[in-house]
């Protein structure tokens, strides 16, 4: 018995097309003229639910021939579920033992009276009606009436549970009813026979598992359809494990003593057959190796052929590409996985072949002064990314983002800064360029050989690949005082009174006692950091002699000294530096009496000071602390002789005891101090552009 549309109540007087209600009353002999029915809201679901595996709408219910039972079955259910002589539920005929879910029911028979006691709406306006067609909407397709509604809440129970719980009106019309929303809106006798358990778990399976059902019932009989209906005992009855073509819902019931248990139901999802390929982008250089994986799903043969597009370098039957040794200019290789399984399923990754990255830093070279700058490029190709980063080595001055370079404002121990440009697009490319950083006085001279200490390079043997050799001098045989290295800053030489009996000072060089090894320079900048203690008798001296003094030619010596910088123990501080030319063992020529200048008031000899001289084909000039002291023209004989350029000179470090240029032998200058040392910070030798 079915009623639809009029006017629900409202002041209006408008009628609400959107009402459906029904109840189902069975075979028509059943009734007499004293049969009494009441279509109400509860008696709606009660019908809807159970005629819903032969309903397609309110006005399209029946079965055909060979399931007549399966229709009788569902009037006896409705029935049960609701008493359509009085509206309510539960109905007549329960079962023993079963019990139909009047609190659901009721709650639904609430949620659809706030449509029917409106004035009707659609899905997606903000009506009762509205609401709850949007909610109980599948496949796209909305219901227009209560009964649709309904029959699309029964056959997707899971579907929207909450949103449409939370439709139930304040007041409910029909009691009891449920406080909050329940696990599904499924709604069955519930039956003492046990529902059938689906094993595995439904869910979604790349491959179709085997499908059991089992029952703890053991005399139950299970039955179950696949094609969405309700099972009964009249559709397909369970007998052994199946496997499924394709993604299905299964419902089951098991039936004992003719009472059937509660519904059971899953769907099994099976994944289509698809291919997917890992990673999906990569750059290569040359040769350079990347490994792909094909994942196949949907298939238990995941196997896979592979193919390049085109065929540039190679690829394994594991999926390990080559890129090719040599590749001149970007290109583009596409890597095809095909499934063994289903040739038509394809995935494809992209490989970015690229030139090898290379950087250029220009200039390669610079000299630069204290605190000068110098703007340094790096040119990086083979990559789209030209950016680098840069660095210093070692962290002397600064470089900026853009590679300008800024020297110290001091000169530094070490006179050379390696700038490094490194590529941010592959950091094993990079490129270097140095810097010579010189005092102001050889600006554009090259750094040719320097010594930070940082390392003592000392030997006292005759033997190569030493900076620093002793004895200092070779007819200073027993030279036996102490040089050390002592924390990798600087070198000390040290004096003690009674040190030997005949030697009276401590002497490192850069030659070896045979004259066979030696770093000696012909013209150039030389500057030394040096600090002394100016204690009395201390005669702490840097100097140069030619290489052609040292053996097998003994004293009487010929040639020139250039004395960069003594000191004798003046009343008032003062820098010697002197230029001698010897000739058998007597001194012919020297600057003497212009060889001598006042420091600056307040130096400390204590302290690092720098000591230079400036070597050039036609004068010899001698800084303190990169203030020029005084300069001697070499341009005459006999000074041109010694110092023209015939002879490479090497460098001697003395720490010397004596008074005003007299070596200390048995008896002590007036006041003499013991220990008596030089440390020395560094050695810069530069080298003239002409050179």
């Amino acid at each position: 018995m079915l009623a639809t549309g009029g006017n629900p109540g409202l002041a209006s007087g408008a009628n609400n097309p959107q009402i459906a209600m029904m109840a189902a009353i069975g075979p028509c002999w059943n009734l007499t003229a004293n049969t009494s029915v009441e279509i109400n809201e509860v008696t709606t679901v009660a019908a809807s639910y159970a005629l819903a595996p032969y309903m397609q709408s309110y006005s399209a219910i029946g079965s055909n021939s060979g399931d007549a039972q399966g229709m009788a079955d569902a009037f006896t259910m409705a029935a049960e579920l609701a008493n359509t002589e009085t509206g309510s539920t539960p109905g007549i005929g329960v079962p023993t033992g079963q019990i139909v879910p009047s609190q659901k029911l009721n709650t639904l028979a609430n949620i659809l009276s706030s449509c029917v006691d409106s004035s009707g709406g659609t899905a997606g306006d903000s009506s009762p009606c509205g609401l709850l067609f949007s909610l109980a909407s599948t496949g796209g397709t909305a219901p227009t009436d209560t009964v649709g509604a309904l029959l699309n809440v029964a056959r997707n129970p899971t579907s929207n549970v909450a949103p449409i719980f939370d439709l139930d009106p304040p007041t409910d019309a029909f009691q009891p009813s449920l406080f909050s929303a329940p696990a599904d809106w499924t709604i069955e006798i519930v039956s003492p026979t046990p529902s059938p358990v689906l094993s595995p778990t439904p869910g979604t399976y790349a491959v179709s598992p085997a499908i059991t059902l089992s029952d703890s019932d053991t005399s139950a009989a299970i039955y179950y359809t696949t094609d969405g209906s309700q099972p009964t005992s009249s559709s397909i009855r369970y007998t052994g494990a199946f496997v499924l073509s394709g993604t299905t819902t299964i419902r089951a019931v098991a039936i004992a003593s003719g009472i059937s248990s509660m519904l059971a139901a899953g769907t099994f999802t099976l994944q289509a057959a698809t291919i997917a390929l890992t990673p999906a982008n990569i750059t290569l250089g040359p040769s350079q190796t990347q490994a792909f994986t094909a994942t196949v799903s949907g298939t238990s043969n995941a196997a896979v052929t592979w193919s390049l597009i085109p065929a540039v370098g190679s690829i394994s039957a594991v999926g390990l590409y080559t890129a090719p040794a040599a590749v001149a200019s970007p290109q583009m290789v596409e890597v095809t996985a095909t499934s063994v399984a289903d040739s038509t399923k394809v995935a494809s990754a992209t490989v970015y072949l690229v030139p090898p990255v290379s950087v250029v830093v220009t200039p390669d070279s610079a000299s630069l002064t204290p605190s000068q700058t110098e703007a340094f490029t790096a040119t990086v190709s083979g990559t789209a990314n030209t950016a680098v980063t840069w660095s210093l080595s070692p962290a002397v001055g600064s470089i900026s983002a853009s590679g300008i370079y800024t020297a110290p404002a001091a000169m530094p121990r070490s006179a050379t800064v390696t700038i490094t440009a490194k590529s941010l697009s592959d950091p094993t490319k990079s490129a270097s360029s140095q810097v010579t950083i010189a005092p102001p006085q050889a600006a554009g001279y090259s750094l040719e050989w320097e010594d930070t200490f940082s390392l003592l390079n000392y030997c006292t043997t005759s033997t190569s690949l030493c900076n620093w050799y002793g004895p200092g001098l070779w007819w200073f045989a027993d030279d036996s005082g102490i040089v050390t290295d002592p924390s990798g800053t600087s070198v000390n030489l040290n004096w003690v009174r009674d040190q030997s009996n005949t030697e009276s000072s401590t002497n490192i060089s850069t030659i070896s006692s045979n004259g066979a090894y030696y770093h000696a320079w012909t013209y150039g900048y030389f500057e030394v950091s040096m600090a002394f203690n100016p204690a009395s008798g201390n005669w702490p001296a840097i100097w140069m002699l030619p290489v052609s003094m040292v053996n097998p030619q003994s004293p009487p010596i010929s040639g020139g000294e250039i004395d960069i910088f003594e000191w004798f123990n003046n009343p008032t501080p003062t820098f010697w530096g002197t230029a001698n030319v010897w000739v058998k063992g007597s001194i012919v020529a020297n600057n003497a009496g212009a060889n001598s200048w006042p420091v600056p008031t307040g130096t400390n000899f204590a302290a690092y000071n720098t000591y230079g001289v400036m070597w050039t084909p036609t004068a010899i000039s001698w800084y303190f602390n990169n203030a020029l002291m005084g300069t001697l023209n070499t341009s005459t004989a006999p000074f041109s002789g010694a110092f023209g350029g015939s002879n490479p000179y090497f460098l001697i470090i003395s720490e010397q005891a004596g008074c005003d240029g007299v070596y200390f032998s048995t008896a002590p200058c007036l006041g003499q101090v013991s220990p008596l040392n030089m440390q020395v910070q560094w050695v810069h030798v530069y080298r003239s552009p002409a050179k």
